[in-house]
């Protein structure tokens, strides 16, 4: 075999192994987009720091907010002022969907609500539609969730 078809089968070999190593990273990471999302609506978080007690969104009016999770609605509470004496009167609603007997999600909205008490839902739902306004106490966010266990303590959003 001559010099040439050497080297180039040696640079083809190369990046064939480039190539794969690639696919091979994007496979195994596949899961770091939910980390950069919370990176991404949580300041405060660091890649070294993925304790996040809750992600907020700040949202075009007229978005719709869909479930993350399969569950029940398991409570709704309309046109609360939950900051109020924080001077935050703004009015949200409380969407809660019990996922399991130990997990129950909260999203907190400002925006008109498509749901009613019981209903089914699935990942992908639409919960809410935005509307205007934002919670001073997110930094002007219209869309927090939270999560809890079974002891109604909140659940960390980390890796």
């Amino acid at each position: 075999m001559s010099k040439k078809i050497k080297v180039i089968l040696s640079v083809l070999s190369l990046v064939l192994i480039i190539v794969s190593s690639f696919i091979i990273f994007k496979f195994l990471n596949k899961n770091k987009l939910e980390d950069q999302v919370i990176l991404d609506s949580n300041p405060v978080a660091s890649e070294e720091n993925l304790d996040v007690k809750h992600l907020s969104f700040t949202l075009p009016v007229g978005t719709l907010v869909e479930s993350n999770y399969k569950g029940a609605i398991a409570n709704i509470s309309r046109d609360v002022k939950i900051f109020e004496d924080k001077d935050d009167d703004t009015e949200v609603q409380l969407v809660f969907i019990r996922v399991d007997e130990n997990f129950l999600v909260e999203y907190t909205i400002i925006g008109d609500l498509l749901v009613e008490m019981g209903d089914l839902v699935d990942k992908g739902s639409e919960l809410a539609k935005v509307r205007n306004g934002e919670l001073k106490m997110y930094g002007g966010a219209n869309l927090v969730i939270e999560a809890f266990d079974k002891d109604n303590n909140i659940v960390s959003l980390s890796k």
